[in-house]
């Protein structure tokens, strides 16, 4: 088979497929009936106090009884201030500084420079906290999930399984 031919199947396979087999729903659930099933991938919440909770992509949160459990991320700016002597300031072609490494050795990721000094500078950081939430069906109003489409995956598949053998089967023939 031709290898033009070969590659335009594996692209319109991989696009086919990684649009149909997984899709991402929004559901605004009014009480407890319209929750997701207890297999749906949960990944994020919003409660009825219009808090947002993101689950982890490796971990999503699940329905277990009447609870959402899951591990939530969240990501915080924050502002902190550090000691130097600075053994590294590294900056972007701006001259804004995206990097600090400070006296103890710990590198901070830094968003924005607060103030300058010597010998302390205040920076605005973000930072990653991770935990294991559980949160009532009744305090959830809106819930982003994870779904499987499985007649649009086996349409996924067949197509460019059927074409495949269909361009097979004229390049066998006009070779004849």
């Amino acid at each position: 088979m031709n290898r033009r031919a070969v590659a335009a199947i594996t692209l319109t396979s991989f696009v086919i497929t990684s649009t149909s087999c997984m899709m991402w729903r929004t559901k605004v659930i009014d009480g407890i009936s319209g929750a997701p099933g207890k297999g749906a991938r949960i990944m994020s919440v919003v409660k009825a106090s219009g808090e947002r909770i993101d689950f982890s992509n490796s971990d999503p949160g699940r329905v277990r009884g009447l609870l959402v459990e899951g591990t939530a991320v969240a990501r915080l700016s924050m502002s902190i201030d550090i000691q130097g002597p600075f053994s590294s300031i590294r900056k972007r072609a701006d001259g804004n500084v995206y990097e600090i490494t400070d006296g103890n050795g710990r590198v901070y990721a830094v968003q924005r420079v607060l103030k300058e000094g010597n010998v302390q500078w205040s920076i605005l950081i973000n930072d990653r906290t991770v935990q294991y939430v559980s949160i009532p069906l009744g305090e959830v109003r809106q819930v982003r999930f994870k779904k499987i489409n499985p007649t649009l995956t086996i349409i996924a598949i067949a197509v460019p399984l059927s074409l495949g053998l269909f361009v097979w089967w004229a390049v066998k023939v006009l070779r004849e």
